[in-house]
């Protein structure tokens, strides 16, 4: 999605490739992931909302300049970042001046205009599979939202305080899809039931008993032969649940191999791990304790179906 005449002046002063992230949202990652995999070069770091002369332009056209938005400082939820991201959430990329929002269309734009190497198959069958895929993995976004805020944050982290709610209200837009201002008033209220909870972990699973049926032939990749953009979203959202310790190895078997697979690319070393580690590995210590004490993802998984003797 292109938005037009954006309330701050930033996009427009700026040239190349430029990505407003965060290092550990699901989102942002899957972004990074598909530049490494098209050969975009993360440049270096700046302040997401500098316009300094040595800023507005990544090193070459082979990169692009990287601007980390923190959401543990929430610097999402300012009336700066709102500014560029209406929605409030990361990714936005900027290229040549022209603001993208909304992580699939900016995935989609990559395949567009770096057609090369492919990761949306070039026959019609081909195509349709994988955009049935990406649609399917995006239908799960604010899923993800709420098993992380559930399973993978202790204590009160990620609540925001009365002032911080009342200032997030009056920012967002009504017409938001990711009615942010709604989630963090139920969830920092604690007024959310588990029910609620297990219900967007019902609908992944859902998913993922999706893509476990399709690796279940012994194929490399979800659509077979060649790494698509279907592999990015779902290797991401299995990333999620993998970090609290969901139980794929007795739920979804097939699903193990091939997330190796993408774990030891390049891309995602680079492009995901290289700044998730550190969260990623604190959240599975954490999940790892509250299983330890009888709580956790584990606790609420999906009944396994019995074999018939």
């Amino acid at each position: 999605m292109i938005i037009d005449n954006p309330v701050s002046p930033l996009p427009a002063k700026l040239r190349g490739l430029h990505l407003f992230h965060d290092g550990v949202a699901t989102c942002a990652q899957r972004v990074r992931f598909v530049l490494a995999e098209k050969g975009l070069a993360r440049g270096p770091d700046v302040a997401w909302d500098s316009d300094a002369v040595e800023n507005v332009a990544p090193p070459d056209a082979r990169s692009y300049v990287s601007r980390p938005v923190s959401i543990r400082k929430k610097q999402h939820l300012t009336a700066a970042y709102a500014a560029i991201q209406p929605n409030m959430v990361v990714p936005a990329l900027v290229h040549d001046g022209v603001l993208h929002i909304e992580s699939v269309d900016i995935i989609d734009y990559l395949e567009r205009t770096w057609p090369e190497p492919a990761l949306v198959p070039r026959d019609a069958e081909g195509a349709a599979a994988c955009r049935e895929l990406v649609a399917r993995a995006k239908g799960l976004h604010r899923s993800i939202r709420f098993i992380l805020f559930r399973w993978a944050l202790p204590g009160s982290t990620g609540k925001l305080s009365p002032e911080e709610r009342d200032a997030l209200r009056e920012l967002e837009r009504e017409d938001s899809p990711e009615q942010l201002a709604a989630f963090y008033e139920s969830y920092s209220t604690d007024a959310f039931t588990d029910d609620v909870f297990v219900k967007h972990l019902r609908d992944l699973e859902a998913g993922f008993a999706e893509v476990d049926t399709l690796l279940s032939d012994g194929r490399a990749w979800l659509l077979g032969d060649d790494f698509s953009m279907a592999d990015v979203m779902w290797s991401l959202k299995m990333m999620r649940l993998w970090e609290i310790r969901y139980p794929f190895d007795s739920h979804y078997p097939a699903l193990g191999a091939w997330y190796e697979r993408v774990t030891s690319r390049p891309g995602f070393r680079e492009a995901v791990w290289r700044d998730a580690r550190a969260m990623s590995l604190f959240v599975r210590t954490w999940a790892r304790a509250c299983h330890a004490f009888g709580g956790g993802v584990g606790k609420v998984a999906r009944p396994l179906l019995s074999t018939p003797q």
